[in-house]
């Protein structure tokens, strides 16, 4: 069961804690108030489903400051800013600091509908990226280390007869680690497999791909 989305308001401003509120319930989205920075990074257990709409002039702990916290942890939460400052340059730094948007109040309800609306969209999306990369993981972490072996040499473009030689198997024997590779990582086709190797970043303890040791063994494959 997926976790459900939570917009997390950081603002001592009442009346913008009850703005945002009630278009989160409109959107079936619950939420949690905080009108400092420091409780909200207290109560925040990390990577959540969701956005947080925050006030660059909250009290206590800054909007920016709550954003570098976030960034030096690795929390990729989009950062929605409500702020009251217009502050060319403060908006510069919010945005350039990975912030999803940066608002000015007072902002229009139809506005910030879109903009929390498409913020947790997009942590939807990281979210089932970040599933979808633990499940492939998970996969990698099952495959014998001969077969770890033919992964990285299939991503690295050589053909079965090359990777038969280089490991000194039979073509037969390299046919059928390539087949299990395929039903072990649900691969639906050679490019499928290939941009698991590639995109799996040696995640699971071994190196898919080995480097070449020269330009000469390259012009083999």
């Amino acid at each position: 069961m997926e976790p459900q989305p939570t917009v997390f308001v950081v603002d001592d401003d009442a009346s913008i804690r009850k703005t945002v509120g009630a278009l989160a319930a409109a959107m079936d989205i619950k939420t949690e108030m905080y009108t400092t920075g420091e409780d909200f990074l207290k109560a925040y257990d990390g990577f959540r489903l969701g956005c947080v709409v925050l006030e660059v002039m909250v009290a206590g702990t800054s909007g920016l400051e709550i954003q570098e916290h976030l960034a030096a942890s690795g929390d990729r939460i989009p950062l929605v800013f409500l702020s009251v400052l217009g502050n060319v340059p403060i908006a510069v730094r919010a945005m350039r600091g990975g912030a999803f948007d940066y608002l000015v109040k007072p902002c229009g309800e139809d506005k910030l509908w879109d903009v929390v609306r498409d913020a947790v969209r997009l942590s939807r999306q990281q979210y089932d990226r970040q599933l979808q990369r633990r499940e492939t993981n998970q996969r990698l972490a099952t495959l014998s280390e001969k077969e770890h072996e033919v992964l990285g040499l299939v991503a690295a473009g050589k053909s079965n007869r090359r990777i038969a030689r280089e490991l000194n198997l039979s073509e037969r024997t390299v046919q059928h680690h390539r087949s299990q590779l395929m039903k072990k990582l649900k691969a639906k086709s050679l490019i499928d497999l290939v941009y698991i190797a590639l995109t799996s970043n040696g995640q699971s303890g071994h190196s898919p791909i080995p480097p070449r040791k020269s330009k000469e063994d390259a012009l083999l494959v």
